[in-house]
């Protein structure tokens, strides 16, 4: 069977997949990413709504080709730290 734009295999009319114009994404220029810990979980420290046991270690940004460790460029010995940190975390 040809293709035929509009119709199913049936030939039944479909809705085109052309989205209208207005829905376009705007990549931002940066991406933040936060790095914590749980301390809570790590000492089985019981938590609830009001206490998460969460500490912030530092923050991660990706601009462009360039990756940051609160705002300063990662080196290969400070990416091989981070990796070996995240490891050892529990998920």
């Amino acid at each position: 069977m040809e293709y035929k734009p509009g119709v199913d295999v049936h030939g039944k009319p479909v809705a085109p997949a052309d989205l209208p114009d207005g829905y376009a994404i705007e990549v931002p220029t940066s991406i933040d990413i936060a790095i914590t810990a749980d301390i809570a979980r790590r000492f089985g420290i019981a938590t609830n709504n009001l206490y998460r046991g969460e500490a912030q270690i530092g923050t991660v940004t990706v601009q462009g080709n360039q990756v940051l460790f609160n705002g300063k460029p990662m080196q290969s010995a400070a990416e091989a730290d981070l990796i070996a940190l995240c490891a050892k975390t529990p998920h």
